[in-house]
């Protein structure tokens, strides 16, 4: 084979490797963003890679403020997220508060997030910091630089009997496609 044909060859070869390293999408998350589900992976505009880590429904919270429970009829679901910023400059992580930014749908009607203490315990004991909490405790607020994150909890009040599989989660901050979890 002669020398040209042979790094012909080989270039093709290292550029479709290379092809799929731009990827949107980690964990085996599927290209679509309309089909990330808890445990994927997702990167929002070049800056942030976003997790739904697990999620849980609790009966009550304890924090420092005593016990919270549902209003009557109702029943609380937890998310745990973990944003990584992976860009280059500064910017402000997604919050849970803000219209824009990470937003949970049940039944295609926005639900805010609850008001929770910074830390809390669930029935069994189990503990719990609120992902905004973390977000405050280190300055975020106003600016994270590149190779920082934050992992925590938020909590949302849904009517007793939910259907996870009638959620989305979704991340809207920043330009481009919105990150879309579905719960199954």
């Amino acid at each position: 084979m002669d020398r040209r044909r042979y790094i012909g060859i080989v270039g093709t070869i290292v550029a479709g490797a290379l092809a799929g390293c731009n990827s949107n999408t980690e964990n085996n998350a599927p290209s679509n963003t309309s089909e990330l589900s808890v445990g994927d992976s997702a990167i929002k505009d070049g800056t942030f890679r976003i997790t739904v880590l697990k999620t849980r429904r609790l009966s009550q919270l304890d924090g420092e403020n005593g016990t919270r429970t549902p209003s009557p009829q109702a029943a609380f679901f937890a998310i745990k997220i973990r944003a990584e910023h992976i860009g280059e400059t500064e910017e402000d992580y997604p919050e849970t508060d803000t219209i824009g930014a990470v937003n949970l749908f049940y039944l295609e009607e926005e639900v805010r997030s609850f008001s929770t203490p910074q830390t809390f315990q669930d029935s069994r004991g189990r503990e719990y910091t609120t992902y905004r909490s973390i977000i405050f405790d280190r300055g975020y607020d106003t600016g994270a630089f590149p190779d920082t994150s934050v992992t925590g909890w938020v909590v949302y009040e849904l009517p007793d009997g939910f259907e996870p599989e009638e959620m989305t989660l979704k991340v809207r901050q920043g330009s481009g496609e919105d990150l879309v979890w579905r719960f199954r």
